[in-house]
């Protein structure tokens, strides 16, 4: 699961890909029962910065054709596809719906201009 953290020394954002194994007992007690977890060990797997882990997820959802779903929908695939953890699933969520609407408004407004010019290209060439 991926987390985020703060380095104390220059302020940057990290985040990391860790796992945690657990060991989890159970037990009866007066008839009840109760179960408990044990963290046995955390290990770092990857270390990376919040815009490569971003530029690599866009990569997939592009390939995968999942740009286009809700913030929810989005936060949701984050966190059980990419293994973000649930805090981290919203913000990315959030910056990656920002970036995809600059990147569609930009899309909209070259189309228009490119039909602008082909406008313009076929009215000259009838005249």
């Amino acid at each position: 699961m991926y987390i985020k953290t703060f380095c104390a020394h220059c302020g940057k954002t990290n985040l990391h890909n860790v796992a945690v194994s657990c060991e989890k007992t159970s037990s009866i007690l007066n008839g009840k029962l109760f179960s408990r977890s044990t963290i046995k060990g955390v290990e770092v797997r990857e270390t990376v910065t919040e815009e490569i882990l971003m530029k690599s997820v866009l990569k997939t959802l592009r390939e995968h054709k999942k740009l286009h779903m809700s913030k929810e929908e989005l936060a949701d695939t984050l966190k059980n596809i990419f293994g973000i953890s649930s805090e981290l699933s919203c913000e990315i969520a959030e910056k990656i719906q920002r970036e995809n609407e600059v990147l569609e408004a930009d899309f909209k407004s070259n189309i228009k201009a490119i039909k602008k010019t082909n406008k313009k290209q076929t009215s000259k060439e009838v005249t």
